[in-house]
């Protein structure tokens, strides 16, 4: 096994690297421990802090992910129903882009998991890059009953699974985001990853899924997620290296079609 260190490890000398976050956790944790320690026994307030601080980066810990530090599977389970909710109360409109990397297993299988790693954390720079970095890193107030301006909410499910939750961004807009995402992706990649071009003979892109909540077909999280997944499924059979599907329910027939981009010009239909 690799020894851990505070960069993910290239194969060759000369490689880009980028920093762990798992490391940058552990020393910041070790740091807080280290400040109890030399904290003097009757100073209670401080050591009172400290074991708030702590408790506030385990459960930061397990709701996010070490390596992009978007939310994981379990921050993404408290998120989206909690907007969803939201977004019923509000009225506001929410959407969300499932990202589908290209080829990310056979960068694992035939080259190696810590260059999967860097193609992984080139499409969470991306992502920082493309949307707001506050409102991807700053956890929204659970007990906020009101939003006064659209949310960006970065989330990596697992693997090479990427969930970004938009609040107050509707399906047209999401397919303005998606695309500025795809294009940062591409400029970066030549930089971050070149490995990549240099096995498949095509620049790194990602294939997109979007879907909008509809409370009529939306009862619960897992069923508006999988309204996305079933988007970027389709996506990834259209062989187009950038394709963007879209899963927009029709209230009228109370059905669901998922529509295929065949450009950033194509006007998707109303929804109302």
């Amino acid at each position: 096994m690799a020894e851990l260190t505070g960069e993910s490890e290239a194969k060759n000398p000369g490689e880009p690297t980028l920093p762990s976050k798992r490391v940058e956790r552990r020393q910041a944790m070790t740091s807080l421990f280290e400040t109890y320690r030399n904290s003097a026994p009757e100073d209670q307030n401080l050591r009172n802090e400290i074991i708030l601080q702590a408790e506030d980066m385990i459960y930061q810990a397990e709701i996010t992910d070490p390596d992009t530090e978007f939310y994981n599977k379990k921050g993404l389970a408290e998120e989206l129903p909690r907007l969803m909710e939201l977004a019923n109360r509000t009225g506001e409109s929410l959407s969300i882009l499932f990202f589908d990397g290209r080829r990310l297993r056979r960068v694992n299988n035939e080259l190696s998991f810590e260059k999967g790693d860097l193609v992984i954390q080139t499409i969470a720079e991306a992502i920082k890059q493309t949307t707001r970095k506050s409102d991807i890193q700053a956890r929204i107030n659970p007990y906020e009953e009101t939003a006064s301006q659209p949310q960006h909410i970065a989330t990596r499910p697992g693997g090479d699974e990427f969930v970004i939750i938009l609040f107050g961004t509707n399906q047209y807009l999401a397919v303005n985001i998606a695309r500025r995402i795809q294009d940062r992706i591409q400029e970066i990649s030549p930089e971050l990853i070149p490995f990549y071009k240099k096995t498949f003979g095509e620049e790194f892109t990602a294939r997109v899924g979007i879907a909008q909540y509809d409370p009529e077909i939306d009862k619960d999280y897992k069923t508006f997620l999988d309204r996305a997944d079933q988007a970027v499924k389709l996506a990834k059979e259209q062989k187009i290296p950038d394709n963007i599907c879209v899963n927009q329910y029709n209230p009228k027939t109370k059905t669901s079609e998922i529509l295929p981009m065949k450009g950033s010009q194509m006007i998707l239909p109303d929804r109302n």
